[in-house]
């Protein structure tokens, strides 16, 4: 059995033997121990000694083959990329050379797949002497890799490569000394343990399976963010008590994109800097996001989407900034949504869009010749990006877009790494593309981008902070502190799954078996500092989760409990104590970079040195009452107020304030093709229409002429759409088309459903205008409004019908409670108004839902369905409704003149769900009236 030291000794043994090569699991632990090795000594330390596992199979165990070179990702990419074009084409012709590898039914588009397969490329060595021995010959997954086993070979045997991992059994003994560091954490370890365990000039030392229990410590916490926070304070106090650097401490995490930002949010609340040591995909970077942007803008038909994702992503400073403006804004209010088939041919939605606003617009609030230009050149540039003749084309196209588009004086550093390590690995598809000349590549672009997906980038930022790796990467370097997050029994399990991608039943065919390497990995990471903590959670991110079964077993000390655990000093505790009164005030705490960087942020907004607060202070200034007036009421050189007003300032004055004084909306960000707004617009426009037609012909409603009707409604339908349309994009075509449908069936049932209501009724009018006046003292106001439709029954009373798209009101909210508060005054208001008006009384008011075909009666002269309904009521017993209106819009007046818009009565703070404004009132965020 080889002899277990510690791997300092190891190196310091061999360390000046210029023959010794040491090889650690991976390049992590390879590089720690060069740069300490050459701390530690103080002499230079050739970084060509300290190698990988992967990098030693390369030099030491692969054949010495003249003219020869190890295939890669990028010559296994391009390989498979020829071969599966080679399948689709057979398949096209009921012949291809995959039966299940590959179903034949998705030959064509075989791009999802060249990922996977590249992987299998490099395991087809170890595979095929069990394939040859115990697998059936009729089985079509394993018939498909002999087949590309096979042609791989051919491949390689072709242009001089060879596979590493296929010819690894002719070690030969060299001039150098290999001392292999923790080999049991390797992977593939088990098929070359028995080829290197007896060789001269090796030497293996192996993981050590004892622990110090002095340097170990062990604690359990209730909660994942409990486990991050006291991680957190417990660096903090090392790095502030101990003067240790923040080198000096690593953290390894099991699962560690599920704790990123719970250890950002906390370590950086305590100033401490984090340098994360995550390797991921070149495309998972912000930076690399661009070029699956590119190869979305096309296969997405010119979407809204695509083109948003591409233009507005600040990973890179875009030039062009009012073109791009201006085009997602265009795209907005035209509704861009995306290209579509018509008639077998593709129609670009922009291209159409720019031909229509010109043609039926008169007036167009867009830059349109300077937005189309830069789409027409952007479109061009992308295609040339994504359909380039080779790689060096490609480079060229990129290097041009990058040129043309970007402002480089602006571009981060990370994202000029990013595209420059991109430009990189592009380069390296060029090289070797140009070794297979023989090879077929028809897409360029996609294999660029597969590619991508497959390079895993660690990005350096190059500032110093406490090391974060994700768990297995970081085994058999030594800090002097480490610690081990989330070790539960499921995230710090590590199992070598063989063969992996084959299905169970096939593994089992052939052999293959899991490896559990928990407890290597477990004894390496104990051996790995000179104090190691291992900490675990009852509850991480992910549920609920036990520790690990090896941390309960010897020689690991006992768990420690969260309620046995010592707690640490926090400065944002000890401030919160502080704020309130808690803490002496010698015990003030400075505030950290963030608290001082959110100061400074706010100073920019800090309110005059007497604030005002108009949810709950009246304005005091004559000059802002009288302005605020103007803005709420002032329209056609006279103050005006509708129902809208009398139900927004009835429920929340301070609202009403804000939506119809101050104007604030919620932008839109996001394509509607049709909103309940436009929906009832067009609803409003077809009734408003078929009714005026109705009685232009007939005067009053008949119920038995409705088949007429329809066929009225048909009409109005069809010329409805298409005055809709001549104001909208070329998308906007098929939306309307499938509400045809969706239309005609909602007002056909409409107008069966009140046949009855209507049946003799005399059209007085449609969208009726209603006014009626108020005055206080020297102060006048007009309220008004439109009435959908109004018509007089056979005895001269009035009925009146509102429209809603869906929802009607709550029955609740349309009379009085026991305190006289009317949430919804918007008939009430009719009602008083038509009445004054026309001098006659109203029998029946409706809400009708159109969508939902429901009426709700508010005054009838029909008795309530039971004991229990509220409504409907009769008109004499709903005049408590209509006197609100007069006391709502006297409040109104006083409050314009006292210019008091206070917030909502906390016995009424439920409302504040429905605010569109809460995000500007703040109310229900910021402790209600807590000062």
């Amino acid at each position: 059995m080889a002899e277990t030291i510690p791997i300092a000794e190891g190196i310091l043994q061999h360390l000046d033997d210029r023959s010794a090569f040491f090889v650690f699991p991976s390049a992590v632990p390879a590089t720690f121990w060069a740069q300490w090795a050459a701390e530690t000594t103080g002499k230079p330390v050739a970084l060509e000694r300290f190698i990988a596992w992967d990098d030693f199979k390369a030099q030491a165990l692969s054949p010495r083959l003249i003219d020869q070179v190890p295939a890669n990702q990028i010559s296994r990419t391009l390989f498979l990329a020829d071969l599966l074009r080679q399948n689709s084409k057979t398949a096209q012709g009921g012949q291809p050379i995959f039966e299940e590898l590959i179903p034949p039914a998705f030959a064509v588009d075989y791009g999802p797949f060249l990922e996977s397969l590249v992987k299998i490329l490099p395991t087809l060595g170890l595979l095929m002497p069990r394939l040859n021995q115990g697998a059936p010959i009729t089985d079509p997954y394993f018939k498909d890799l002999r087949v590309l086993f096979d042609r791989y070979s051919d491949f390689m045997a072709r242009f001089g490569l060879f596979e590493p991992d296929w010819s690894f059994a002719t070690y030969t003994a060299s001039e150098q000394t290999w001392i292999l560091f923790f080999p049991e954490l390797i992977e593939d370890w088990s098929v070359y343990r028995d080829l290197l365990e007896n060789q001269n000039n090796l030497r293996i030392i192996p993981v050590p399976h004892t622990l110090d229990s002095r340097s170990t410590k062990t604690y359990q916490f209730s909660s994942a963010p409990e486990e991050v926070r006291w991680v957190a304070l417990y660096v903090k106090e090392l790095l502030e008590k101990e003067n240790l650097n923040p080198q000096d401490i690593v953290l390894s995490v099991a699962d560690l994109r599920s704790y990123t930002d719970r250890l950002e949010l906390e370590f950086s609340l305590r100033d401490i800097p984090l340098d994360f040591r995550m390797g991921k995909s070149l495309l998972d970077y912000s930076a690399g996001r661009i070029f699956s942007s590119f190869q979305a803008c096309p296969t997405s038909f010119w979407s809204y989407q695509a083109l948003k994702d591409l233009l507005l992503d600040h990973a890179y400073p875009w030039k062009h900034q009012n073109e791009i403006n201006g085009l997602m804004n265009f795209g907005l209010t035209f509704r861009c949504v995306s290209g579509f088939t018509e008639n077998g041919t593709v129609v670009d939605v922009w291209e159409k869009t720019f031909e229509r606003v010109s043609e039926n617009l008169e007036e167009i609030h867009f830059p349109l010749s300077s937005i189309k230009r830069f789409y027409t050149k952007l479109k061009r540039d992308i295609l040339g990006i994504v359909n380039p003749k080779d790689f060096e084309d490609l480079r060229k196209k990129l290097l041009y877009f990058k040129s043309d588009y970007f402002d480089l004086s602006t571009l981060s550093d990370t994202s000029e790494k990013i595209w420059t390590r991109s430009m990189e690995e592009l380069a390296g598809l060029d090289e070797t593309a140009q070794r297979f000349p023989d090879l077929s590549l028809p897409n360029p672009f996609g294999l660029f981008l597969t590619h991508l997906r497959s390079v895993t980038y660690v990005y350096q930022s190059g500032r110093p902070g406490v090391p974060v790796y994700n768990y297995r990467v970081a085994a058999g370097i030594h800090p002097r502190i480490h610690i081990l997050l989330n070790m539960s029994q499921d995230d710090a399990t590590v199992k070598i799954f063989g063969s992996s991608f084959l299905r169970e039943d096939r593994k089992l065919l052939l052999g293959f078996a899991d490896t559990d390497l928990s407890e290597a990995f477990f004894f390496a990471y104990g051996a790995s500092a000179d104090q190691t903590l291992w900490t675990v959670s009852d509850k991480n991110f992910s549920g609920s989760v036990v520790p690990h079964r090896l941390l309960l077993t010897d020689p690991f000390p006992p768990l420690r409990k969260a309620a046995d655990i010592p707690p640490l000093p926090d400065p944002l505790e000890e401030e919160s104590r502080l704020a309130l009164g808690i803490t002496e005030e010698s015990a003030s705490v400075a505030p950290s970079s963030l608290q001082r960087r959110g100061w400074e942020a706010a100073t920019i907004v800090l309110a005059p040195p007497q604030p005002m607060d108009l949810r709950k202070t009246p304005l005091d200034a004559a000059e802002l009452k009288e302005a605020l007036k103007n803005r709420l009421l002032l329209k056609k050189e006279s103050f005006r107020i509708t129902p809208t007003d009398l139900n927004l300032f009835q429920i929340c004055p301070f609202s009403w304030l804000l939506n119809r004084g101050l104007k604030i909306e919620e932008k839109q960000t996001v394509i509607e093709t049709i909103n309940q707004r436009e929906l009832g617009t067009l609803y409003h426009a077809i009734l408003e229409a078929l009714f005026n037609r109705i009685k232009q012909e007939d005067e009053r409603f008949f119920g038995d002429r409705v088949d007429h009707y329809e066929a009225f409604l048909d009409e109005e339908i069809e010329g409805a759409l298409r005055g809709a349309e001549k104001s909208e994009g070329a998308f906007q075509e098929s939306v309307y088309g499938m509400l045809k449908a969706r239309i005609r069936s909602t007002l056909r049932d409409f107008l069966r459903d009140n046949t009855l209501l209507l049946d003799q009724a005399r059209i007085l009018s449609t969208e009726l205008y209603l006014s009626f006046p108020y005055s206080l003292g020297d102060f006048s106001l007009l309220l008004e409004g439109r009435a959908d439709i109004a018509l007089l029954d056979s005895q001269d009373r009035i009925i009146l019908i509102d429209y809603k798209t869906q929802r009607t009101p709550d029955p609740r909210e349309l009379v009085p409670d026991r305190s006289d508060f009317l949430q919804n005054l918007q008939m009430a208001a009719y009602i008083k108004m038509i009445e004054a008006q026309e001098q006659k009384s109203v029998e029946t008011a409706v809400f009708y839902s159109l969508e939902n075909r429901k009426p709700q009666l508010v005054v009838s002269p029909r008795d309530k369905p039971n004991k229990r309904s509220i409504l409907p009521l009769r008109r004499g017993d709903y005049q408590n409704a209509v006197d609100q209106v007069d006391r709502v819009v006297t409040r109104i007046i006083e409050s314009l003149d006292q210019g008091s818009y206070p917030i909502l009565p906390l016995q009424r703070r439920s409302l504040c769900a429905l605010c569109t404004v809460t995000d500007v009132c703040r109310i229900p965020f910021s402790g209600g009236d807590r000062k």
